[in-house]
């Protein structure tokens, strides 16, 4: 049988960074496309179309990624959560069968 070893905090730690990560990575997308709507603004035509078409491509993209951060990070949260309860579980069990 192998032996896992759970460091819950650093479960804990890791979804908190994921986070902070999703956050940094929302903020970063609205200034970017801050700065690009300033780029196509004076675009007309195909060009425009073009650009829209590409710029909504990328938004779902950056959106997506950053979901996918947030999702991984409440896994982890989650992780640590049944870790330590599978450990109470077990500490119990074995309290019920000390003399």
């Amino acid at each position: 049988m192998t032996d896992i070893s759970v460091r819950y905090q650093s479960l804990v730690s890791g979804s908190e960074g994921l986070t902070q990560q999703e956050r940094a990575m929302l903020e970063k997308i609205e200034t970017l496309h801050a700065q690009l709507r300033a780029v196509g603004a004076g675009w007309t035509g195909e060009a425009h179309r073009a650009f829209q078409e590409n710029m909504t491509v990328f938004t779902r993209e950056l959106e997506n990624l950053a979901q996918v951060l947030g999702r991984t990070g409440i896994q982890l949260s989650d992780s640590a959560l049944e870790y330590a309860a599978a450990d109470r579980r077990g500490a119990a069990r074995a309290q019920q069968w000390t003399p």
